[in-house]
């Protein structure tokens, strides 16, 4: 499965902005007209300095969508 991530709000004032991937998607519960989708990502931060966030808003595009 394609997917690009893009997160908004994550660049640092100074430094390099971390590296989202995504690790893994699964199917948690299909309807009419919408689906949940579990979601694991992989987070890594190249700075020396620590990440602090109570909320991250992510957008994801997949292949054919």
């Amino acid at each position: 499965m394609g997917a690009a991530l893009l997160c908004t709000g994550c660049a640092l004032a100074t430094g390099t902005p971390p590296q989202v991937e995504v690790a893994d998607v699964q199917l948690r519960g299909i309807g009419l007209l919408n689906q949940t989708l579990g979601v694991t990502l992989c987070v890594t931060n190249p700075n020396a300095s620590e990440l602090a966030f109570r909320r991250l808003d992510v957008a994801l595009d997949t292949a054919g969508s």
